[in-house]
């Protein structure tokens, strides 16, 4: 079984590689975005199975290039059995 895969969008690097840590102690494959560009980036070129976005950073970069990040999260097509 492969390893599972999750996407960390957040600004700050500090609680970014604070949860990367985290999450690859527990096992878990860990990409990182720290912007809402570089999310969409992650998401065409891999495959994840949860993605953590920092609800704040919605407040700076909410509309970025006319896209709500938070709101689109809703449409990202992700592999069967992942949330």
């Amino acid at each position: 079984m492969a390893t599972p895969k999750i996407l960390i969008v957040e600004d700050e690097a500090v609680t970014r590689n604070t949860l990367r840590g985290i999450f690859e102690a527990e096992g878990y494959e860990v990409l990182q975005a720290q912007d809402g560009a570089e999310m969409y980036r992650q998401l065409n070129s891999e495959t994840v199975n949860l993605i953590v976005l920092d609800i704040n950073y919605g407040k700076k970069w909410f509309y970025y290039w006319g896209v709500n990040y938070v709101e689109s999260c809703n449409s990202i097509n992700l592999p069967h059995g992942a949330r």
